[in-house]
């Protein structure tokens, strides 16, 4: 084993310590992190810091409501790559394999598509 030190953290909240140290958020302050995928999550910097929050979950951004009402649902209902492979099945379109350069072209038009709607 090591006498190093090790900490977890969620994907996203990782992704967001690696822009902030080696990525595009060096020299940054404050900024929020956001990746969509499979799913949609996060990752948080204030004041040049990583900002996990009380219960380590500042950039789980998932599960915002998308309306004050409740009424139109939370954000991950919404965009995510699960999202869009089930709007493609449901218009019976068949779904290429998974990292083809197909598949990232539907689905970077779908994104396109699917973001004009929801904005």
């Amino acid at each position: 084993m090591t006498a190093l030190p090790v900490d977890f953290a969620k994907d996203t909240t990782a992704a967001c310590a690696a822009e902030l140290v080696m990525g595009q958020g060096r020299g940054l302050r404050n900024f929020l992190y956001v990746f969509i995928g499979t799913f949609i999550g996060g990752g948080l910097v204030i004041d040049g810091r990583l900002h996990a929050g009380p219960r380590g979950n500042a950039g789980a951004i998932g599960s915002l409501p998308l309306s004050g009402d409740g009424r139109a649902g939370q954000l991950l209902n919404t965009v995510s790559v699960y999202v869009l492979e089930k709007a493609f099945a449901a218009a019976g379109a068949r779904c290429p394999r998974r990292g083809s350069p197909r598949r990232v072209r539907r689905l970077r038009r779908a994104s396109r598509h699917r973001r004009r709607c929801w904005i």
